[in-house]
């Protein structure tokens, strides 16, 4: 078993330091395309707003030039648009602004925003060849540098990557395109054809033609909204690794019910450790059981140590005897945490990963469950719940004891930049972890 632990510690340590290591890297190609685009200047730009979001229109091209989400207090957008109409972006238009709409106006052309629920932007067009820039963030938040393009065709998601565009990149029919940060997306919605990538600006956009009456969605990831729209669009949503995605889809739509009844992410994350830790109490009571009864039989172990330290093979044989005698599993205690293992990672990557956790406050000083604790105290407060779990849990050996201490205060030093939330959650089974304890030890004593 000490070995295991010593194992879980090396795991551990490097699949969450791997993501902090080797970011995502910038891209050096040079520009493939002298395209030019001309950024408006803010007495030609055109406001409209609405609950979900406030939009500025550029008069001259008719496009979407800034894009702010009200709810997550986002801008999406920019030094560039999401996209332009390649043979409008040089004319000027007159406009109207109606309920839900609106419309510009320049001679023979015109182009048509109309505004829908769920991020949806209808688009009426006299030009059908748009070049697709996708969001172009202007955040200080890294997460949302982590910038990324794909495209659907082939009954497949494809992640358009600077190696794919060493040679040309054609596709001649897409279902679906667009981009993503780590919050937001971009998609087109409508079929493109004659679809070109290529680099402006060290940002991998497209060209294209469309139909001059098209959809796009400009949002939140959020896997709920995406798969009301299109099933197709549900996988932009990262689960992360396969063996740990269903259980990443129980705890996010399990946050999303436990949060109409309580309206605060932090309580969530509690209930939620409580809940699991309900779950599993059988089987923690099982391993405590165990625990028991190896302290009971250790003072025999050792004196089969001493007798046989000369005859390893010998003393093998004797251990396993009294195990199968005393109807004990050392491996038994190790059991709770091995399932714990795809709980804890899928639990990471949900908050990591999922939009409700932005911004998201607890209590008094953690505004963002998303992010660290800014001074450190629950990573402090986990470690040392964590160490008093430690000493009071019933142990084999004092080895066992010590490589449980050295554990708690490796967590303390990964824990440190996690998100407050994945902390608040070790902090909380920690603590109901030495409840579930104390009622086990009285619950013994009375003989059950």
């Amino acid at each position: 078993m000490n070995r295991f632990i010593l194992y879980f510690i090396i795991a551990f340590t490097i699949f969450f330091l791997w993501t902090l290591l080797f970011p995502p890297k910038p891209t050096n190609i040079k520009n493939q395309s002298n395209l030019k685009i001309e950024v408006p200047t803010s007495d030609s730009l055109i406001s409209y707003e609405n609950d979900l979001f406030k939009v500025e229109i550029s008069k001259k091209g008719a496009f979407i030039k800034s894009f702010y989400i009200k709810k997550y207090k986002s801008e999406l957008l920019g030094n560039y648009p999401i996209f332009i109409f390649k043979n409008l972006k040089d004319k000027n238009f007159d406009y109207e602004i109606l309920q839900n709409k609106v419309v510009l106006k320049s001679e023979n052309d015109s182009v048509i925003y109309e505004f829908k629920n769920n991020y949806i932007i209808n688009v009426i067009s006299s030009d059908s060849e748009i070049i697709s820039y996708g969001i172009n963030p202007n955040l200080e938040d890294s997460y949302e540098k982590r910038y990324s393009n794909f495209i659907y065709y082939d009954q497949k998601w494809h992640k358009i990557t600077e190696d794919k565009l060493i040679t040309p990149f054609n596709v001649d029919y897409a279902n679906f395109i667009g981009s993503k940060t780590h919050y937001f997306s971009f998609i087109i919605l409508n079929e493109t054809k004659n679809n070109k990538a290529f680099l402006y600006d060290n940002r991998i956009i497209f060209e294209g033609k469309i139909n001059s009456n098209f959809k796009f969605y400009l949002g939140p990831i959020d896997p709920q909204i995406l798969k009301s729209i299109d099933k197709r669009l549900e996988p932009i949503y990262d689960w992360g690794f396969f063996l740990f995605a269903p259980f990443s889809q129980i705890i996010f739509y399990s946050f999303r019910g436990l949060y109409s009844l309580v309206h605060n992410y932090g309580f969530v994350i509690i209930l939620f450790s409580l809940i699991i830790k309900i779950i599993f109490s059988p089987l923690t009571y099982k391993s405590y059981i165990a625990m028991r009864k190896l302290s009971k039989i250790q003072p025999k172990i050792q004196k089969l140590q001493v007798i046989y330290k000369d005859d390893p093979e010998k003393l093998q044989k004797e251990i396993l005897r009294i195990y199968q005698e005393e109807n004990v599993n050392p491996l038994s205690g190790c059991l709770p945490l091995i399932i714990q293992l795809p709980i804890f990672f899928a639990l990471y990557q949900v908050l990591i990963t999922s939009i409700d956790f932005k911004n998201a406050p607890f209590i008094l000083w953690i505004k963002d469950l998303s992010s660290k604790d800014p001074y450190f105290i629950l990573p402090i407060l986990m470690t040392l719940i964590s160490l008093i779990n430690t000493i009071i849990q019933p142990s084999a050996d004092k080895n066992s004891k010590m490589i449980g201490i050295i554990l708690s205060l490796v967590f303390l030093l990964i824990f440190l930049t996690f998100p407050a939330g994945l902390v608040l959650y070790w902090l909380s089974y920690s603590l109901f972890s030495i409840l579930e304890q104390l009622i086990f030890k009285k619950f013994l004593l009375k003989g059950g």
